[in-house]
């Protein structure tokens, strides 16, 4: 979840890691992300454009090959109704139902 104050306060978002266009290996993917992870495939990217803000997210899919830690909320793409998404991670959530890769 965001914090409640800046952009998308209090809305809901995929584990998301700034790059500035360096991609990460395994290994610091799943140490920056506290996670054991597989090889990411790439998902696809989504553009999104503020009034005076560009952003560009390169979404990627991976395996979870840990444990869950349980300071992180789980869900079924089919529970995400529940949470509210801002428009790029809503973009995100449909790039992942439609089966990409």
């Amino acid at each position: 979840r965001r914090p409640d104050k800046g952009r998308w306060a209090g809305l809901w978002q995929f584990k998301t890691l700034e790059s500035n266009g360096h991609p990460h290996t395994v290994r610091e993917l799943g140490k920056r992300l506290g996670l054991a992870v597989s090889r990411p495939k790439r998902l696809g990217v989504v553009r999104h454009g503020l009034t005076h803000r560009r952003y560009e997210f390169d979404a990627y899919v991976a395996e979870l090959s840990g444990d869950r830690p349980a300071s992180t909320v789980w869900v079924t793409l089919e529970q995400l109704d529940a949470y509210p998404l801002s428009k790029p991670q809503l973009s995100i959530a449909r790039l992942l139902a439609s089966g990409r890769p």
